[in-house]
């Protein structure tokens, strides 16, 4: 088994589109991180400059503003007899640099549920294309028949193949991983918001899970692809679920948004996810009962988001192992 593995790694390492989909999924961490510390970079001097000019155009329209309400006062409603003080009332509004100085400030906390979780998807679905791509070429080309010949017991084939790109996706995700919230972390101490104890474990299980994910989307891509045996069904059905997956659920029952694949993928990463529903009418009426739910947001456990992927991993990872042992390969 350890040599069949081997085997399968040098395959994947000489696989051009998998080393270019890799290539993306380390670089997009390191994209997302530069665009946070830009987004979020301190007030500096031409900053300042910028908002100053901004506060004397402000201040040139009103004096403006002003000079045109005491010329003609009944144009902007106001008493030509008491023109002077009702115009300058009304053009009151004194501008500050400050106003112009808004900038959002770095909270490292705040990244898991925003920029972070970008990055576990954009990674996820490069490591799926890279699952599916990998085992695609096998059957595109005819090559999946020379490779039995050598190895003729094909459970063990296909559970190298899966182990190969379930490592590659976990080494993949632990590099980008590391760099971002290694990244994040170091610039928050370089501006002074050093994240406390807690942040920092709360990250690292975040990683942790995050990680999990994007292995499991590449083992998923990898079993879809031997299934149908179709690198383009296994791309169009990513096409369909992240595109129609959402059009569909929301013709459901509310109650059926618990079973949305993107909010239990949340819900495995952040550690809970939350969806909003309708609360009933007796809600909104003079007297509520006190036993009537009125959230207007229901919550996934991370439980509950890993029993779903679980069960959907089970359900494709056994057929694929079952067709691949069983059919015909030409």
């Amino acid at each position: 088994m350890t040599g069949l593995l081997r085997v399968e790694l040098t395959r994947l390492r000489w696989r051009r589109a998998v080393l270019v989909l890799v290539g993306a999924a380390v670089l997009i961490p390191l994209v997302i991180l530069g665009v946070r510390t830009y987004d979020t970079r301190p007030v500096g001097d031409d900053d300042r400059a910028a908002a100053q000019q901004q506060v004397d155009a402000e201040l040139a329209y009103i004096e403006q503003g002003i000079a045109d309400c005491e010329q003609d006062p009944r144009a902007y409603g106001v008493d030509p007899a008491r023109a002077e003080r009702q115009c300058a009332r009304q053009f009151g509004y004194e501008p500050r640099v400050e106003d112009f100085l808004y900038r959002e400030q770095l909270v490292v906390a705040r990244e898991r549920s925003n920029s972070a979780l970008a990055v576990v998807a954009i990674v996820a679905a490069l490591m799926l294309l890279a699952g599916t791509t990998y085992v695609g070429h096998d059957w595109n080309s005819g090559s999946m028949s020379n490779q039995l010949l050598f190895e003729p017991r094909r459970l063990r084939v296909w559970l190298a193949k899966a182990v190969a790109v379930a490592l590659l996706a976990a080494s993949v995700a632990v590099v980008g991983l590391v760099v971002f919230w290694g990244g994040l972390i170091l610039v928050a101490q370089s501006r002074d918001l050093d994240p406390s104890g807690q942040v920092v474990t709360d990250v690292v299980q975040h990683a942790l899970r995050s990680t999990l994910v994007i292995t499991a989307a590449s083992v998923f891509g990898y079993a879809l692809t031997t299934l149908s045996r179709s690198t383009v069904f296994t791309i169009g059905v990513l096409f369909a679920v992240s595109v129609a997956g959402g059009l569909v659920f929301a013709l459901l029952p509310e109650s059926a948004l618990r079973y949305e694949p993107s909010t239990n993928a949340v819900a495995v990463v952040n550690g809970r996810a939350e969806y909003w529903v309708q609360p009933p009418e007796a809600c909104y009426g003079q007297r509520v009962p006190d036993d009537l739910d009125c959230d207007e947001t229901k919550e996934v456990s991370v439980q509950h988001g890993t029993a779903y992927y679980a069960v959907l991993m089970l359900l494709v990872g056994g057929a694929s192992a079952a067709s691949f042992r069983r059919r015909d390969i030409t």
